[in-house]
């Protein structure tokens, strides 16, 4: 049942391929309606639905029939599932044999990925070095291999570049040195997860001993969960490491990081990479500090006043109001934002777009807001002179994050120490070009450039632009001009490649620029949404 199928029926009947394509469907599911033992030997992915509480021989013969089935069965009866007709049929038993099916399926397309990311690592580094940029080299170093390939894989994915980088290691590491863990991936007994926690947990086996790691955890991965095949990784791994701890963590503790992970609403995730002892430390006074705090009194719980501590410690100054932490003081802390400052002054939209307004006609003095100096006082006061109502006004773009909130914009600038004016209107006599005149824009167009584009212009890079370099799109050796349509911020590496010309630059029919990569991709990156004026 497949495309030799389909072809046959269209000589055969004269039908067209959809009409074909639905009558091999149609057969398919008159056939799923009959008894697994009815069935020619090698087709038995019928599941019998009428025993589904028996003595559990009826569960038994339905995962033997998802166990057996080739992809194109189990496509073939996951094919129509979303159809209301077939969702009132179902039984809940039907629904947990379909989604056995679909995790199955899951498992084999993971494995043919592994094996397509790896393939990609084997032409990228068989290209003559001439084409990377290395005149007389026959070939490619394995590093520069591996980036170029994370490179070329990660716009198609659409994934970061060190997801990529995570996903071609670990594609490398199933085909050369797991390939039990990959065969039983493509033979759907474990899971993606369960596999990558394999890939994870055998990197820092010598080479001696992997094979027999990989023998005993198959033996009962498929069974477990992610937190207990990665306990029970870790305990063989410890029997089986010639290395002392010691000697390994010594080396770990030089991939020690902080990361910072946006989520929606105004929210992100804080997660630090540290020594054990140091991360249940933290955690520890935190979480001692937050129960301190608690009390009849107090209405915030106890997850909430560990996320207080945690903040408090970490980002408050003695300049912030007490009563609104939770007294534990610290380092001040340094972010990036970009307010409006209509949002500053407390006017919604309607009234700065508003002519008359504009003119000074009707302007409540009393709404004004003085932004202090010194930063020494809060923005916004309780009780009487308040801030104005700020529904309504224009949100703030913390860089690295997004959208945040007007209010919090506003106590972010009353305490910055410094501002740094972007002029946007033609009035206001911005400079947002300067032709030919000279190559290096000045301070003030390389602030808007990455205020107009947050990360890096390549497909894929979330590298943010206040740590990338300012970039002609059209190179200046070629006529490019210094102005704003013509900028754009590229970190260090994706400003390799494109100086180098390891991926080209060029435009479409409509002006938008787009790269090229070594395999002949090509990308468009989707335009930022403008800044919030």
């Amino acid at each position: 049942m497949g495309i030799a199928m389909w072809e046959t029926l269209e000589e055969a009947d004269g039908l067209t391929r959809e009409e074909a394509y639905e009558r091999v469907l149609d057969a398919a599911y008159a056939e799923a309606d009959q008894r697994w033992w009815d069935l020619p030997a090698g087709q038995s992915f019928a599941l019998d639905w009428d025993d589904e509480f028996d003595d559990g021989e009826s569960e038994a013969r339905s995962r033997a029939a998802v166990d057996s089935a080739s992809a194109y069965q189990l496509v073939g009866r996951l094919q129509n599932i979303r159809s209301s007709e077939s969702r009132r049929s179902r039984t809940i038993a039907d629904s947990l044999d379909l989604l056995r099916a679909a995790q199955r399926l899951a498992s084999w397309a993971a494995a043919r990925q592994a094996v397509l990311i790896a393939d990609v690592f084997d032409h990228i580094n068989a290209i003559d070095g001439t084409a990377l940029g290395k005149p007389g080299e026959g070939g490619t170093s394995p590093d520069l291999s591996f980036t170029m390939a994370a490179e070329e894989i990660a716009p198609l994915l659409r994934v970061p570049g060190r997801a990529a980088q995570r996903m071609l290691g670990e594609a490398l590491r199933l085909r050369e040195d797991l390939p039990g863990t990959l065969e039983a991936l493509d033979d759907g007994t474990i899971s993606p997860t369960q596999a990558q926690v394999i890939v994870e947990e055998s990197q820092c086996i010598p080479a001696e001993t992997t094979a027999g790691f990989e023998d005993t955890v198959l033996e009962t991965a498929g069974a477990l969960t992610r937190p207990k095949l990665v306990r029970r990784c870790r305990q063989l791994r410890e029997k089986l490491h010639p290395e002392s701890i010691i000697e390994r963590k010594a080396r770990s503790m030089k991939d020690r990081r902080v990361a910072v992970e946006p989520e929606q609403d105004g929210m992100a995730w804080l997660s630090a990479y540290l020594p054990a002892e140091q991360a249940h430390g933290i955690f520890n006074r935190v979480d001692a500090a937050a129960r301190s705090l608690q009390g009849p009194d107090e209405a915030r719980t106890l997850s909430q006043l560990r996320a207080d501590v945690f903040a408090d410690v970490l980002t408050h100054t003695c300049a912030g109001d007490p009563k609104k932490g939770t007294g534990f003081r610290g380092v001040g802390a340094t972010v990036f934002v970009t307010v409006p400052v209509m949002t500053l002054l407390g006017h919604t939209r309607a009234d700065w777009q508003n002519p008359s307004a504009a003119r000074g006609a009707e302007f409540d003095e009393s709404a004004a807001v003085d932004l202090p100096a010194s930063g020494a006082e809060a923005v916004a006061q309780s009780g009487e002179g308040a801030a104005p109502d700020l529904e309504g006004c224009e949100n703030g773009y913390l860089n690295g994050h997004g959208p945040i909130d007007p209010e919090t914009a506003r106590n972010l600038a009353a305490h910055a120490p410094s501002f740094t004016r972007i002029l946007v209107h033609p009035e206001t006599g911005a400079v947002l070009s300067v032709g030919r005149d000279r190559y290096r824009p000045p301070k003030h167009l390389q602030d808007w450039v990455r205020t107009k584009s947050p990360t890096c212009i390549h497909p894929g890079c979330n590298r943010s632009s206040w740590s990338c370099e300012i970039d002609h799109l059209i190179p200046w050796a070629h006529g490019g001009q210094t102005s704003l349509t013509n900028l754009g911020p590229r970190c260090k590496r994706h400003h390799m490649m494109k100086t180098e010309g390891l991926w080209s630059i060029g435009q479409d029919a409509s002006g938008t620029p787009n790269v090229t990569s070594l395999g002949g991709e090509t990308y468009v990156e989707p335009p930022e949404l403008p800044p919030p004026f």
